[in-house]
């Protein structure tokens, strides 16, 4: 296992009768979670990269909230999760927003696995606004990351802005996305999907 921009551990006992449990850390400081604030940068310390011998399945987990009421869990689909033409989905958030609810966020965030990848984003919702009015085209080197969040606050458009959005490259990326606290109706979660 590979840190992004860190360390490789081996670890060379796992097995279904053996699991291997790590703690990343918490808050927006861990190679997890990017923080809004800093969204539209290129990131060069954000994710992992797993390798093994054997087929693995490799799961990261996170609870979120002052009480950890809000939980998101993210399967790695490995070599089957890259591609060059991907299809956002996110929560529609269909709650009430006010000013106060800073804490929504819709995002998509990509990995690139080859140096000089071009990626594209496109197809976004008429009228949304992007957080930190991050470009919509980007050339990525190998490990880094980029992500294009939107808060459902700022405009109705944002509710949904980012679902059917297209992500194309011109090499092989990862792409993550979903919701940080979003909600199809009036409760809140958590929704973090790898696609394909």
């Amino acid at each position: 296992m590979t840190e992004i921009g860190g360390t490789t551990s081996v670890y060379d006992d796992v097995s279904n009768a053996n699991p291997l449990e790590i703690f990343i850390g918490s808050g927006a400081n861990t190679p997890f979670v990017a923080n809004v604030g800093t969204t539209g940068s290129k990131y060069s310390n954000k994710g992992y990269s797993i390798q093994s011998a054997q087929p693995v399945y490799v799961s990261v987990r996170l609870t979120a909230g002052t009480t950890q009421n809000q939980a998101g869990s993210l399967v790695s689909k490995g070599l089957a999760g890259l591609g060059t033409t991907f299809r956002v989905g996110t929560f529609t958030n269909q709650k009430n927003f006010s000013s106060n609810n800073q804490d929504y966020l819709n995002f998509v965030s990509v990995m690139a696995t080859e140096n000089n990848t071009q990626v594209d984003f496109s197809d976004l919702a008429t009228g949304t606004i992007i957080e930190n009015d991050t470009p919509l085209s980007v050339i990525l080197n190998y490990g880094e990351t980029y992500v294009i969040a939107l808060n459902p606050a700022v405009t109705p458009a944002n509710r949904d802005g980012l679902v059917g959005a297209l992500v194309t490259s011109n090499k092989p990326i990862v792409v993550n996305c979903g919701s940080s606290n979003g909600s199809n109706s009036t409760a809140a979660d958590v929704i973090l999907e790898l696609i394909k």
